[in-house]
Protein backbone atom coordinates (compact mmCIF):
# COMPACT_ATOMS: atom_id res chain seq x y z
CA UNK A 1 0.00 0.00 0.00
CA UNK A 2 1.41 3.50 -0.53
CA UNK A 3 0.71 6.85 1.56
CA UNK A 4 -0.34 10.01 -0.18
CA UNK A 5 -0.48 13.53 0.96
CA UNK A 6 -4.08 14.84 -0.51
CA UNK A 7 -2.51 17.85 -1.57
CA UNK A 8 0.50 16.86 -2.79
CA UNK A 9 -0.77 13.95 -4.88
CA UNK A 10 -3.67 16.70 -6.51
CA UNK A 11 -0.26 18.72 -7.09
CA UNK A 12 1.87 15.74 -8.83
CA UNK A 13 -1.08 14.45 -11.06
CA UNK A 14 0.47 11.12 -9.96
CA UNK A 15 -2.94 9.11 -9.90
CA UNK A 16 -4.59 11.70 -12.84
CA UNK A 17 -5.54 9.42 -15.13
CA UNK A 18 -5.51 5.80 -12.89
CA UNK A 19 -8.84 4.25 -12.18
CA UNK A 20 -10.52 4.36 -8.42
CA UNK A 21 -12.65 2.97 -6.15
CA UNK A 22 -12.45 4.76 -2.80
CA UNK A 23 -14.10 5.25 0.08
CA UNK A 24 -13.92 8.97 1.97
CA UNK A 25 -13.95 8.90 6.25
CA UNK A 26 -12.69 9.99 9.70
CA UNK A 27 -11.90 6.16 10.39
CA UNK A 28 -11.48 7.13 13.55
CA UNK A 29 -11.90 4.15 15.99
CA UNK A 30 -11.49 1.24 13.43
CA UNK A 31 -14.40 -0.78 13.68
CA UNK A 32 -16.98 -3.07 11.85
CA UNK A 33 -18.62 -0.29 10.18
CA UNK A 34 -15.03 0.39 8.87
CA UNK A 35 -14.80 -2.27 7.70
CA UNK A 36 -17.42 -3.11 6.02
CA UNK A 37 -16.74 0.57 4.05
CA UNK A 38 -13.05 -1.34 2.73
CA UNK A 39 -14.01 -4.42 2.19
CA UNK A 40 -16.97 -3.10 -0.40
CA UNK A 41 -13.72 -1.03 -1.67
CA UNK A 42 -11.73 -4.33 -2.24
CA UNK A 43 -14.97 -6.27 -3.66
CA UNK A 44 -15.73 -3.30 -5.99
CA UNK A 45 -11.61 -2.82 -7.45
CA UNK A 46 -11.73 -6.10 -8.09
CA UNK A 47 -14.46 -5.68 -10.63
CA UNK A 48 -12.78 -3.09 -12.35
CA UNK A 49 -9.06 -4.69 -13.35
CA UNK A 50 -7.65 -1.21 -14.42
CA UNK A 51 -8.66 0.42 -11.12
CA UNK A 52 -6.76 1.37 -7.62
CA UNK A 53 -8.51 0.47 -4.20
CA UNK A 54 -8.30 3.96 -2.55
CA UNK A 55 -8.77 5.34 1.40
CA UNK A 56 -9.33 9.13 1.60
CA UNK A 57 -8.95 9.65 5.63
CA UNK A 58 -8.03 12.57 7.29
CA UNK A 59 -5.21 13.51 9.51
CA UNK A 60 -7.16 15.19 12.66
CA UNK A 61 -10.90 14.94 12.83
CA UNK A 62 -12.72 17.36 10.56
CA UNK A 63 -15.61 17.19 12.84
CA UNK A 64 -16.03 20.76 15.66
CA UNK A 65 -15.96 20.55 19.05
CA UNK A 66 -15.25 17.51 21.35
CA UNK A 67 -14.39 14.87 18.67
CA UNK A 68 -10.94 13.27 18.56
CA UNK A 69 -9.72 10.67 16.66
CA UNK A 70 -9.68 6.85 18.81
CA UNK A 71 -6.80 5.63 16.44
CA UNK A 72 -3.86 7.22 15.88
CA UNK A 73 -3.07 7.54 12.13
CA UNK A 74 -0.52 5.19 12.20
CA UNK A 75 -2.99 2.50 13.66
CA UNK A 76 -5.62 3.68 10.81
CA UNK A 77 -3.07 3.15 8.45
CA UNK A 78 -1.81 -0.21 9.32
CA UNK A 79 -6.02 -1.56 9.76
CA UNK A 80 -6.37 -0.13 6.12
CA UNK A 81 -3.43 -1.94 5.00
CA UNK A 82 -4.46 -4.96 6.32
CA UNK A 83 -7.11 -4.83 3.99
CA UNK A 84 -5.21 -4.99 1.09
CA UNK A 85 -5.98 -1.63 -0.02
CA UNK A 86 -3.72 -0.12 -2.99
CA UNK A 87 -3.68 3.72 -1.71
CA UNK A 88 -4.05 6.03 1.80
CA UNK A 89 -4.74 9.32 1.06
CA UNK A 90 -4.10 11.38 3.83
CA UNK A 91 -5.65 15.14 3.88
CA UNK A 92 -4.37 17.46 6.29
CA UNK A 93 -7.44 19.00 7.62
CA UNK A 94 -7.15 22.66 8.12
CA UNK A 95 -9.17 25.78 8.90
CA UNK A 96 -8.05 26.53 4.61
CA UNK A 97 -9.68 22.78 3.81
CA UNK A 98 -12.72 23.34 5.62
CA UNK A 99 -13.49 26.58 3.84
CA UNK A 100 -13.89 24.00 0.38
CA UNK A 101 -17.71 23.37 -0.72
CA UNK A 102 -18.92 20.32 -1.21
CA UNK A 103 -18.69 20.87 -5.42
CA UNK A 104 -15.26 22.06 -5.00
CA UNK A 105 -13.94 18.58 -2.81
CA UNK A 106 -15.69 16.80 -5.79
CA UNK A 107 -13.87 18.87 -8.39
CA UNK A 108 -10.78 18.13 -6.05
CA UNK A 109 -11.66 14.29 -6.34
CA UNK A 110 -12.20 13.85 -9.98
CA UNK A 111 -8.47 15.68 -10.43
CA UNK A 112 -6.71 13.17 -8.16
CA UNK A 113 -7.84 10.34 -9.82
CA UNK A 114 -10.54 8.66 -12.19
CA UNK A 115 -13.79 8.23 -9.69
CA UNK A 116 -15.41 5.12 -11.22
CA UNK A 117 -16.98 4.50 -7.87
CA UNK A 118 -17.45 6.01 -4.14
CA UNK A 119 -18.27 3.87 -1.13
CA UNK A 120 -19.70 6.01 1.76
CA UNK A 121 -21.54 5.03 4.66
CA UNK A 122 -25.18 7.04 4.68
CA UNK A 123 -24.54 9.28 7.16
CA UNK A 124 -21.35 10.96 4.98
CA UNK A 125 -21.05 14.81 5.00
CA UNK A 126 -18.80 16.95 3.45
CA UNK A 127 -17.90 20.54 2.45
CA UNK A 128 -17.79 23.78 4.46
CA UNK A 129 -21.18 24.23 6.78
CA UNK A 130 -23.06 26.62 4.23
CA UNK A 131 -22.34 24.13 1.40
CA UNK A 132 -22.54 20.84 3.04
CA UNK A 133 -23.32 17.97 1.00
CA UNK A 134 -24.61 14.37 1.96
CA UNK A 135 -23.90 10.92 0.42
CA UNK A 136 -27.19 11.28 -1.28
CA UNK A 137 -25.91 13.88 -3.23
CA UNK A 138 -22.48 12.74 -4.52
CA UNK A 139 -24.04 11.27 -7.63
CA UNK A 140 -25.56 14.43 -9.22
CA UNK A 141 -22.61 16.30 -7.83
CA UNK A 142 -20.21 14.02 -10.28
CA UNK A 143 -23.11 14.03 -13.26
CA UNK A 144 -22.41 17.99 -12.62
CA UNK A 145 -19.08 17.72 -13.72
CA UNK A 146 -19.69 15.31 -16.37
CA UNK A 147 -18.81 12.28 -14.42
CA UNK A 148 -20.79 8.78 -14.30
CA UNK A 149 -19.39 8.28 -10.96
CA UNK A 150 -21.09 5.31 -9.21
CA UNK A 151 -21.74 5.41 -5.67
CA UNK A 152 -22.88 3.12 -3.08
CA UNK A 153 -24.40 4.49 0.18
CA UNK A 154 -23.13 1.93 2.83
CA UNK A 155 -26.29 1.30 5.71
CA UNK A 156 -25.43 1.88 9.44
CA UNK A 157 -24.36 -1.69 10.91
CA UNK A 158 -26.21 -2.40 13.74
CA UNK A 159 -25.02 -4.25 16.70
CA UNK A 160 -27.16 -7.32 18.62
CA UNK A 161 -29.61 -4.87 20.84
CA UNK A 162 -29.79 -2.49 17.24
CA UNK A 163 -28.14 0.32 18.06
CA UNK A 164 -25.83 1.81 15.39
CA UNK A 165 -21.88 0.89 15.56
CA UNK A 166 -20.00 3.79 15.79
CA UNK A 167 -16.58 5.37 17.01
CA UNK A 168 -18.93 6.79 19.97
CA UNK A 169 -20.66 4.06 21.11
Amino acid sequence: MKEYDFLSLLKSQELKNTEAVITIGVFDGFHLGHRTLIKKVKEESNKIPSSISMVITFSSNPKPGKFRNIDTLRLRKEEVEKEGIDAFVVIDFSHEFSMISASGFIEMLSSLTVPKTVVVGEDFRFGNPSSAASSQDLGSLFNNIGLDTKVIIEKAILTEGGEKISSTL
